[in-house]
């Protein structure tokens, strides 16, 4: 009885102290990614002489904007030039120190020329793939700015039609090219490789607007917020778009830290709206089966009688015909009259009560 009273009393003992430590640690949690530094470079660039784009500049200023509600350090640069787009790559490798965290995120046109992708400033005179590589910037470029940061985040909303397609030599060159993400580092895609994003309808372009959407998540990990982006733009766009991320992270971030209330609160949620979303997206099978279904059932062919039936039929009819219309009820002409040999007329044929002998009881009604 003492042992087991001991044991119950460690117990209890061991449950107190892990509480504690959790009450502890979690505020040093947030504290410490709190004071982590993170800078973002936010490019937007929609006034291209050939092609204007509409949201870029719109997606760069909301993004901004929602980066430094996060905590960000922002640097936002609009309808660049090359000479901008360049120097700004250099300002913002040179505020990364060791352990922080980079966001680097680009809205405009972008092409890619033999597997290289390049991102093109609006004064880029590009008249064949050769001129790429000097009148664009090439993401590599980018990436060889990242090193000093622990965790780096590219985002390319870059994916939209090559405006200068027709001056190139490979057909088909619209979209960006894979990359391999260097170590730490996370690429996104608005679309998938090859593939050609839509700028968007409203104020700000699709993919950018699943984005803002899931950064105000809490408690989201950085790969939990781009998978609930693929999910939203692939709803959104009726399959047309697929996101997708090439991740080499090696370490967690938050970009909405949250308590546990809110987490369970996020989590219920989503696991709501996932369940209405499965009820949907199973009542909408049903009804394409069901349609399918009717569209593939056998028309019913009418069946000729068997001669035997035909006969009961013709047979009914005429019951039918003798109901609606009685012999006795027929008015028939009176026979002529005869003179019998004692001077008698013979008219005794025809003052007799005719009576339809052949349907005495047939209802005047027929269903037939």
């Amino acid at each position: 009885m003492r042992q087991a009273y001991n044991r119950k009393g460690r117990v209890s003992y061991l449950r107190i102290v892990a509480t504690a430590a959790t009450l502890l640690v979690a505020p040093a949690f947030h504290a410490m990614a709190a004071a982590e530094q993170k800078v973002a470079l936010v490019i937007g660039n929609s006034a291209y002489p050939s092609s204007r784009l509409r949201n870029p500049v719109n997606d760069a200023k909301a993004m901004a904007d929602k980066l430094r509600a996060l905590g960000f350090e922002v640097i936002l640069r609009t309808d660049s030039n090359l000479r901008e787009m360049t120097r700004s790559f250099s300002q913002f490798g040179q505020k990364l120190t060791p352990g922080s965290v980079s966001l680097f995120y680009y809205a405009g046109h972008g092409v890619q020329v033999r597997g290289k992708n390049y991102l093109i400033p609006v004064d880029a005179e590009i008249e064949n793939e050769a001129s790429v590589t000097s009148e664009a910037v090439d993401v590599d470029q980018l990436l060889n700015q990242l090193g000093p940061a622990r965790l780096s985040m590219v985002i390319l909303d870059a994916c939209r039609n090559n405006p200068f397609e027709r001056r190139f030599r490979a057909a088909g060159s619209g979209g960006l090219a894979q990359i391999d993400a260097p170590t730490g580092t996370l690429l996104a895609y608005a679309t998938a490789p090859g593939k050609v994003a839509a700028d968007g309808h409203g104020s700000n372009g699709v993919y950018t607007e699943a984005l803002l959407k899931a950064l105000d998540m809490p408690g989201l990990k950085v790969e939990d917020v781009f998978k609930q982006v693929r999910i939203n733009v692939v709803r959104a766009s009726d399959g047309q778009q697929t996101p997708w991320e090439s991740s080499s992270l090696t370490g967690e971030f938050y970009f909405h830290a949250a308590s546990k209330a809110e987490i369970d609160s996020a989590q219920l949620r989503r696991a709501e709206n996932e369940r209405a979303e499965l009820a949907r997206t199973l009542e909408e099978e049903r009804r394409k089966r069901d349609k399918d279904a009717e569209l593939v059932r056998p028309h019913r062919i009418r069946q000729q009688p068997r001669p035997s039936t035909r006969r009961k039929l013709r047979s009914q009819r005429r019951q039918c015909r003798g109901a609606r219309f009685p012999q006795h009820r027929i008015r028939r002409t009176p026979p002529p009259q005869r003179w019998r040999p004692n001077g008698h007329l013979a008219s005794h044929f025809w003052r007799k009560p005719l009576v339809n002998s052949h349907f005495p009881k047939q209802s005047r009604f027929c269903s037939i």
